[in-house]
């Protein structure tokens, strides 16, 4: 997986999911044309399954870096907002491992 920032860092290590790049220099640092191009150099790149992106970030990054590399795009909810579905932490993370699952085709990717 591209991560955009580490929202996801501890699911995907629980899950044995390997990070091969982070579009953020450092976290909460937005990327900047330089790093982003640097990064289309990174070892494993063409073997990521998605770049994952939270609801609330700013999908530019993760989108440039589709155009480039035609890793799709995977924007996730990052929590429970009242009102909306997912309504528990149960079933957003059921949510998110549905999704992961769904990019990657199936569980054994994962």
């Amino acid at each position: 997986m591209v991560v955009q920032h580490s929202t996801y860092d501890y699911l995907l290590r629980w899950l044995g999911v390997e990070t091969v790049a982070d579009l953020e220099p450092k976290p909460g640092l937005p990327p900047s044309a330089g790093h982003l191009s640097r990064l289309l150099a990174t070892e494993g790149l063409d073997q990521a399954s998605a770049i994952l992106v939270s609801w609330y970030q700013d999908e530019r990054p993760a989108r440039w870096m589709n155009d480039r590399t035609g890793v799709p795009v995977l924007a996730l909810p990052s929590t429970v907002v009242p009102g909306e579905a997912p309504a528990t932490l149960e079933a957003l993370i059921d949510q998110i491992i549905d999704a992961l699952l769904a990019v990657n085709g199936s569980a054994d990717n994962v």
